[in-house]
């Protein structure tokens, strides 16, 4: 839970424009009702994948949770490989993850590397991709993940910017990334940004303009938003904000002016670490997003002055019994298969 000193390079003196890395993570559970599926498909992933290759939102990351890809490919195969294709033009970085979704830190290490596994052979067989960089399930991470994830090809892992508080990072270094080991590897960690997730897509267009224009004029080298792509239309209440009300259009025309004006320049995150390289290292603790802690609170101690921000993750154990069993059971099978 430390992290190595160094003088703070997250500021570019150069001038140049802040890299900002726009991730989109789209997902379904695996079983999921086929409706329910196309709903998103038709309301959330098509138009916005649609929307950021057409007003040249691009290159972005974006990682399609195993389940959703299955589905895409029995059920809209012009999506899927259109996906694909994007990927192979180099309009995206495709992120790697556990395939079916699982939060990695609760995994036997035999369970994880085969999780990993099928995502990158997946990748590979469909599309022709490696990929370097990776989405990390309720960003729930543990330093024993570490030495899985290198083993498995992955160089950067999204984080978030929490993480890197919880490690001693000063406040003032968020927008650099940094190294940290484990089992004798190396990953780099990329901080998503808290505020950019809260200001899309629910303050005004112009919120993301000012904040960009901010970081552009105190020399800041890097920023990243990357969230979940639902947040565009398929959580409750946002389809009619982002898009007939006019949300996402108007994102979009902020977003190409601040890069018309050489504001921002579009990376991803494999290009951001190849631009800037990272600053030292640094030794997150068991962690997740801010709002994790939140949720893992007993309920006894919600609302209360609890000394500590939140919980750990794995009180998700304590507080749901059935969570508890379900993990339990998924282990000894796992021993028993």
């Amino acid at each position: 839970m430390a992290v190595a000193e160094s003088p703070p390079r997250g500021e570019d003196s150069s001038g140049a424009a802040v890299r900002f890395v726009l991730g989109l993570h789209i997902h379904q559970p695996s079983g999921n009702f086929d409706h329910v599926f196309q709903e998103h498909v038709d309301r959330v992933y098509r138009p916005t994948l649609a929307f950021c290759e057409e007003r040249e939102l691009t290159p972005l990351a974006l990682h399609v949770s195993g389940p959703l890809l299955e589905w895409l490919e029995d059920h809209d195969r012009a999506l899927h490989d259109r996906i694909g294709r994007l990927a192979v033009d180099g309009q995206v970085e495709l992120l790697s993850a556990g395939f079916y979704e699982p939060i990695l830190a609760a995994l036997d290490p035999e369970d994880r590397a085969q999780h990993l596994a099928w995502m990158a052979e997946y990748l590979a067989s469909r599309f022709g991709v490696t990929a370097r960089s990776a989405w990390l399930t309720e960003r729930v991470y543990e330093s024993e993940l570490v030495g899985d994830l290198a083993a498995a090809g992955v160089e950067n892992l999204l984080v978030d910017d929490w993480h890197l508080l919880a490690a001693g990072v000063p406040e003032a270094r968020l927008h650099e990334m940094f190294r940290t080991e484990g089992a004798g590897r190396e990953i780099n960690l990329l901080p998503i940004h808290e505020k950019l997730r809260y200001l899309v897509p629910f303050q005004p267009a112009e919120a993301v303009d000012a904040y960009f224009r901010d970081l552009r004029a105190r020399g800041t080298a890097m920023a990243i938003l990357a969230d979940d792509g639902e947040k565009f239309g398929g959580w409750p209440g946002t389809f009619r904000r982002v898009w007939e009300e006019g949300w996402f259009a108007a994102f979009a025309d902020a977003l190409v002016q601040l890069r018309d004006e050489d504001v921002i320049r579009f990376v991803t995150p494999q290009a951001l670490v190849d631009e800037l390289g990272t600053q030292g290292l640094a030794y997150p603790p068991s962690s997740s997003y801010r709002e994790m802690g939140e949720w893992a609170l007993l309920p006894e101690l919600v609302g209360s002055a609890h000394p500590f921000d939140g919980a750990p993750w794995r009180n998700f154990f304590l507080r749901y019994s059935e969570s508890n069993a379900l993990h339990k059971k998924a282990r000894v099978l796992s021993r028993l298969c």
